[in-house]
């Protein structure tokens, strides 16, 4: 199963693409190529930042027309709401919008559902799958450990 897992905040979209075989294991497809997503200096609104994001969704999905899956890692449930908090929400409310419209499911998960912490989700990701070449950070784990997660069924 190849799935596309995915962090989003107001500044960039990490992503991994993942092929999830039935035994648990999992190749990272796109561990040396493209996996983030910086919004241009221009979008510096969120309408355009949405409209930006989603085009750029709907050619990643074009070129790996395999995937079959979504999933995103979303902010915890703290209590408290900022404006970066609510920027990513709308960012992952454009994922479930192109996800609806494509048929393919979509799940978001926190730390407590994939098993992890933000200190430890780094060591989760490589050790269930491996790292990007580039790029690799808390925020790509992410992506990584959220993927895995929706493909090994936890």
């Amino acid at each position: 199963m190849v799935i596309l897992g995915m962090r989003t905040s107001p500044q960039e979209i990490r992503y991994a693409i993942l092929d999830i075989q039935q035994d648990g294991s999992a190749k990272l497809l796109n561990g040396e190529s493209e996996n983030r997503l910086k919004f241009p200096a221009a979008h510096n609104t969120i309408e355009k930042k949405l409209w930006w994001f989603y085009q750029e969704l709907e050619r990643i999905v074009r070129q790996n027309a395999s995937i079959e899956k979504i999933m995103i890692k979303s902010n915890e449930f703290t209590g408290k709401d900022s404006n970066a908090t609510r920027a990513a929400s709308y960012i992952d409310g454009v994922i479930y919008t192109y996800a609806g419209k494509m048929d393919i499911p979509t799940d978001t998960k926190t730390y407590r559902a994939i098993q992890t912490r933000r200190n430890e989700v780094k060591e989760f990701a490589e050790k269930n799958v491996g790292k990007t070449k580039t790029n690799w950070n808390e925020q790509m784990a992410d992506a990584v450990a959220v993927a895995y997660v929706g493909g090994v069924g936890k």
